[in-house]
């Protein structure tokens, strides 16, 4: 087994100066800007590395490496750099124990400065700077990991798109005013031209920390005549009344997006999932959340469930009377990789989920589906361009028309519910869900089923890595008759596949939430198991 060691040697093979860094902080642990102008020896970075075993790895960015990296530790900031990035160009990317992403890329003589804040959320590492690489751990356990290799290859990496490298040159940091109230040495916090304004953002803060009207009313009118000013009370009442009436605004409306949530949620949900679906985070919100949920339990809209706190399902009285007397049992045969079919029946009219975190092999399993099966498919490609799809296809070292015999790829379409071919095999690659509104993804898949008739709708969802549910939540499942789950292994060069829901078993064996590692062959078009299906 490698050591931190070995892969700090390893990217100074690279041409890359690796330097120790601490843990729980990512400050390195030695003096290193004389690195900014060179490499340093075999021997020096064996002795740095030795003196802290137990160490992170961070590599300097800038001119001595030749590397510039993009950081962006939010979903929407992912989204952001994502959308500056064609799906033709080869990003190496890796992924922090937090879940963010950094983005590398060459410099070749682009004067780039490291910068904090560049955008909401993202950073750049370039000249002056240092970046963590994997495979470091944190001090507590989470490992920073490629998301596109085992490896990294200096050899392989690209120059910024010109997009992104425009996005980032354009961006301006938006630094709010911060307002501390002294009122000893008030006169030199505010100044002339913009008092009207700071007066303003003054309610808005003692609004928020809860203070009273009167409070508020009070603080203001001691302020201004600090600067020797005197205005008639109902100047300051207006502007508190403002204040107050912005703040009441925002609790409104996300009063009324917590309601969509519940309304558009299926299934089992809970404050947290809530919270983590909105981007709830302040004491405020939180409160305004727990208040809408009361305000839905006293109109008999929810539900609590499971004698926990914080747990609910909505209520749901409308009744479909169902015709079991004339209805006779069939299944179809449908053949999937890592042997599912053995264990597993199918129906017809059935919702099958392949929920993959990036690079898991998403795309290889439900092409693999089709390779195996005599069905005409309806291939929904939102993943790839047609381009990249058609290099995916000759990877699998058939002539292109076998695929085009069982085949047709849609590339576009406006509403997928509404394109579905009913008693059809369609395969929908992936389901694009709103980057704001996740949880709306159940409520796709509804529409998808309603429309099928005997046909079947096999629906690629995206998953962040060990997570237990698909990017929606656990709705996403909902009317699923199969679901699985492709996974990254921590700290293992395999996958693992986990079965989320069987509702039909083949055989007396119990599928659900059974696991099974694999890894893949023959250009990593093949799945080869690493062993059976066992319970977790």
């Amino acid at each position: 087994m490698k050591s931190i060691l070995d892969y700090a040697l390893d990217y100074l093979s690279q041409g890359i100066p690796a330097i120790p860094s601490d843990p729980k902080t990512k400050i390195p642990l030695v003096k290193w800007t004389e690195y900014q102008s060179r490499l340093p020896t075999k021997e020096e970075t064996i002795s740095m590395f030795s003196q802290y075993p137990k160490s992170m790895i961070s590599l300097v960015t800038g001119k001595i490496s030749n590397l510039i990296v993009v950081d962006a530790d939010s979903e929407d900031a992912i989204k952001t750099i994502e959308d500056n990035i064609l799906d033709s160009i080869e990003t190496t990317i890796d992924i922090s124990p937090r879940g963010g992403r950094h983005y590398w890329w060459l410099m070749n003589g682009k004067q780039w400065q490291t910068k904090s804040a560049v955008l909401k959320n993202i950073d750049l590492r370039a000249n002056g700077g240092v970046i963590v690489a994997p495979p470091s751990k944190n001090d507590t356990g989470g490992q920073y990991r490629w998301l596109t290799d085992l490896n990294f290859d200096k050899s392989r990496l690209q120059e910024m798109p010109e997009s992104l490298c425009k996005l980032l040159e354009s961006a301006q940091v938006e630094n709010k005013p911060k307002f501390v109230v002294d009122l000893k040495s008030v006169e030199n916090l505010y100044k002339e031209g913009r008092r009207d304004s700071d007066l303003f953002h003054l309610a808005l803060a003692l609004r928020k920390s809860g203070e009273s009207r009167e409070y508020v009313l009070k603080n203001l009118m001691i302020v201004a005549k600090s600067w020797g000013e005197e205005k008639e009370i109902e100047w300051f009442q207006n502007k508190v009344a403002s204040a107050f009436q912005h703040e009441e605004k925002k609790e409104r409306n996300l009063a009324e997006e917590i309601r969509q949530w519940i309304e558009e949620t299926h299934g089992d949900f809970d404050y947290k999932s809530c919270d983590f679906d909105l981007d709830l985070k302040s004491k405020g919100e939180k409160t305004n959340r727990r208040l809408v949920f009361h305000r839905m339990k006293k109109e008999n809209k929810i539900i609590g469930i499971h004698g926990k706190n914080g747990w609910f399902r909505r209520v749901e009285s409308e009744i479909v009377y169902a015709d079991y007397v004339n209805v006779v049992p069939s299944y179809i045969t449908l053949e999937m990789p890592l042997g599912i079919s053995n264990i597993v029946k199918f129906s017809p009219r059935a919702i099958i989920v392949v929920a993959g975190s990036t690079n898991a092999g998403k795309t290889t399993f439900l092409l693999n589906i089709v390779k195996a099966n005599n069905y005409k498919f309806f291939y929904f490609n939102s993943e790839m361009s047609t381009n990249k799809f058609r290099g995916r296809l000759d990877d699998f070292g058939l002539p292109i028309e076998f695929w085009h015999e069982k085949m047709k790829m849609i590339e576009r379409v406006s509403n997928i519910a509404d394109a579905v071919q009913t008693n059809d095999i369609n395969i929908i690659d992936y389901l694009e869900s709103d980057w704001e509104k996740p949880w709306l993804a159940g409520n796709k898949i509804r529409e998808i089923f309603d429309k099928l008739d005997q046909g079947v709708a096999i629906i690629g969802l995206q998953k962040k890595r060990d997570a237990p549910f698909p990017r929606g939540g656990e709705g996403t499942l909902e009317k699923a008759q199969f679901a699985i789950g492709l996974d990254f292994k921590s700290g293992a060069n395999f996958h693992t596949a986990e079965i989320l829901k069987a509702k039909e078993p083949a055989t007396k064996f119990n599928p659900n939430f059974c696991i099974c590692d694999f890894t893949y062959r023959d250009n990593f078009t093949t799945f080869l198991k690493i062993n059976d299906w066992r319970q977790k």
